[in-house]
């Protein structure tokens, strides 16, 4: 099963947000054992360094990016994508980003806590929860 992870599932790992944190963590770490191949888009790489880098510090910032690029298949943002984001019936068009870098690399599913933000995606969307129960 090929998963690609929004950037809220991470951020609520590395920023331990108390209500999403476990599941969060759990979804993640089934790509890091291998149960799944996970990945992540690309442009979001650059926003996880920016969100940590300004409510922690370079260094944990730095070190987050580096795991996310050894951990993770990345998931391009190319013209393709790009254009078939712009056109596509989203409320966001980074979302529309994240739904189409998905079906570019043939996802089976996008894990998000933002499934309704997704309700015009190629690919199916699964909260952190939904995904484990998917696995179990």
């Amino acid at each position: 099963m090929k998963v690609l992870y929004d950037a809220n599932i991470v951020l609520d790992v590395f920023q331990r947000r108390e209500l999403f944190y476990e599941a969060s963590a759990l979804a993640l770490n089934a790509a890091i054992e291998g149960s799944v191949t996970g990945y992540f888009p690309a442009h979001a790489v650059p926003t996880i360094s920016y969100v940590l880098r300004k409510h922690t510090d370079q260094t944990t910032a730095a070190n987050a990016v580096s795991w996310l690029l050894g951990a993770f298949e990345i998931a391009p943002c190319n013209i393709v994508v790009l254009k078939q984001a712009a056109v596509a019936e989203f409320k966001d068009f980074e979302d529309a980003v994240v739904a189409y870098s998905a079906s570019e690399c043939q996802c089976d599913a996008i894990v998000t806590r933002n499934s309704l933000d997704f309700r015009n995606s190629p690919v199916p969307t699964l909260s952190p929860t939904e995904f484990l129960q998917r696995l179990a």
